[in-house]
Parts: C-alpha cells; structure tokens; sequence
C-alpha cells in the first residue's frame, strides 16, 4: 500500500495524503468492528483531506501560512469561493458540471 509517487516527495502538501490514508484505515477498522458512526466521521475527515490536498498541492504558499500559524484548512465550500473570485468562468463551468 505504501508507494513514492514522485509527486509526495517534492510537495509540502504531502502530508495531506497522509490524513487520507490514516482516516481510510481508521474508517475501515470502525466498520470492521460495528462503530458505524465513528466509521462515517474517519470517511469525512478522508474526504476533506483529499480535497484540502487538491488545492493546496497547488497553492503551497498558502499550505506554508496554515502550517506556520496553525490555522484551519480552508474547508470545500471556502475553496469554492475562492475559485469564483479568482475565475470569471467557474461559475459557468460549475453549472454545466451540475
């Protein structure tokens, strides 16, 4: 299960896919053992993990700040927002997604 992708070595974000891995793991041994619920929150915190590192991978400089000043990620409705501003076009393209 471990691989080095070349990608996981040479940005900050890294650590993101980290979380990921650890919370399907955690996810997996709740099911296995009937903790449905704590199951469905390790799931969560996977998910968001994933999409954290989707745009942070991107914007290190702003990975860097959230490590230095131990703030919070920017949650998927935030980085939503932050794509509207940056670009014109992506409420456009969103609606076609839908």
């Amino acid at each position: 299960m471990q691989r080095d992708w070349q990608l996981h070595g040479s940005n900050a974000a890294h650590i993101l896919l980290h979380g990921t891995k650890i919370a399907l793991l955690e996810a997996a041994t709740a099911w296995a053992i009937g903790a449905n619920r704590a199951a469905a929150a390790s799931l969560r915190a996977a998910i968001e993990n994933a999409i954290a590192w989707l745009y942070y991978k991107d914007h290190l400089i702003e990975f860097r700040t959230v490590q230095a000043r131990k703030g919070d990620l920017l949650l998927p409705k935030a980085v939503q927002s932050y794509i509207k501003t940056v670009d014109s076009g992506f409420e456009s393209a969103y609606g076609n997604a839908e």
